[in-house]
């Protein structure tokens, strides 16, 4: 599809930062020429150095602490969250591009992506049409004590592309009730059972899950999502069932970008982050089972894997992911070829097509490893 840059919006949303937001802007009008650019920011900012086609300027919400040391990192949920909306307001095209004002863009190619993946399942959309996200702080999961930890209605809040109804849709929520939300563990007990991947952390949610989990509870009422630890099976399942079929996740190869605070990410997938080709698995289970994933995305899946991964990962299972994935049919030939008057090494070999174990731990694993110590 060949977008007419006067249909897009761009919300650059946050503080200015004096080196960086005129560089962002400057970018936008380059690349999408035509294009409204907005910026919404907060009365304390240095605005007066700003060229953009309208400028919204709000009083900023107030920002918790979110950790028990109160003079480590505060909560912007809201502030994102109230920024965001304001910019919204004043968006008349069909389609909007949401930024922080950090982020440099430095081309179109994500726009490629717009429709590249049509199958949906209705009863999981919340949009009427998917939105294109970041993979950056879009976690599949996080790693504690040599376990993975599933992360659960979590996209990133960096970027957003789609259209402005669904993208207005996305952020028609309330503010966080303050200073309750991002204080949360102070005053509730966490149960034996639960996981804290975050155990420095007293909010309730991430700020993108409150973000998103807001946005869908009206529609999927029986979720039930407590807070962050709040984990399940049934949960993850439904949770990678609406993020495939509400978003296309693209990462460094399909959204390029500058961002000097987190450049030293951008370029590489960070362990447990959800990159395009692990996107691409939900969107062949979830969405369609007919969909053939290329083979460039297998390939890239395996070899973008963290070090942390690699060191951890025994050699049989390091043998699986580089080829096993790639060659399924051919491998088993192979190997039965090979190993045909050896059927010790035969037997372990086929034991790589056997069904992989569970990668993540559950709450109820967590009690029925208490019951069995017992």
């Amino acid at each position: 599809m060949a977008f007419n840059n006067k249909d897009i919006s761009v919300i650059l949303q946050g503080a200015i930062n004096p080196q960086i937001t005129p560089k962002a802007i400057k970018a936008i009008k380059t690349i999408l020429p035509g294009a409204f650019v907005i910026v919404s920011t907060w009365k304390s900012e240095s605005y007066d150095i700003i060229n953009c086609d309208k400028l919204v300027i709000s009083e900023p919400p107030e920002s918790i602490p979110v950790h028990n040391n109160h003079k480590s990192s505060t909560n912007n949920t809201n502030r994102m969250i109230y920024g965001v909306q304001q910019g919204l307001k004043v968006v008349s095209t069909p389609y909007v591009l949401k930024l922080r004002t950090d982020i440099i863009l430095q081309d179109t190619e994500f726009l490629r992506y717009w429709e590249a993946y049509p199958a949906r399942i209705e009863k999981y959309q919340l949009f009427q049409h998917r939105i294109l996200n970041y993979y950056l702080f879009a976690p599949q999961f996080s790693y504690l004590q040599g376990r993975k930890i599933p992360t659960l209605f979590h996209p990133s809040d960096w970027m957003f592309f789609g259209l402005t109804s669904d993208v207005k849709k996305l952020f028609d929520i309330p503010l966080q009730p303050e200073p309750l939300y991002s204080r949360w563990w102070v005053k509730h007990n966490k149960r034996p059972e639960q996981i804290d991947c975050w155990p420095e952390a007293v909010f309730r949610y991430a700020p993108e899950q409150y973000l998103f989990y807001s946005a869908i509870k009206n529609k999927f009422p029986n979720i039930g999502f407590e807070s962050y630890m709040d984990i399940s099976r049934e949960k993850e399942s439904l949770s990678k069932q609406i993020m495939a079929n509400n978003f296309i996740i693209l990462d460094y190869r399909q959204w390029h970008i500058k961002m000097p605070k987190y450049q030293a990410l951008i370029g590489t997938i960070p362990y447990g982050q959800t990159s395009h080709s692990v996107w691409l698995e939900s969107y062949k289970k979830y969405c369609d089972i007919c969909f053939k994933i290329p083979w460039k995305e297998k390939l890239f899946k395996c070899l973008s894997f963290n070090i942390l991964e690699i060191l951890k990962t025994k050699r049989l299972e390091l043998e699986k992911k580089f080829v096993l994935n790639l060659f399924p049919m051919l491998y088993k030939i192979h190997i039965k070829r090979k190993y045909s008057n050896e059927p010790d090494k035969l037997k372990r070999k086929m034991a790589l097509f056997a069904k992989p174990k569970k990668q993540y731990v559950y709450p109820e694993d967590i009690i029925n490893e208490k019951i069995l110590k017992k």
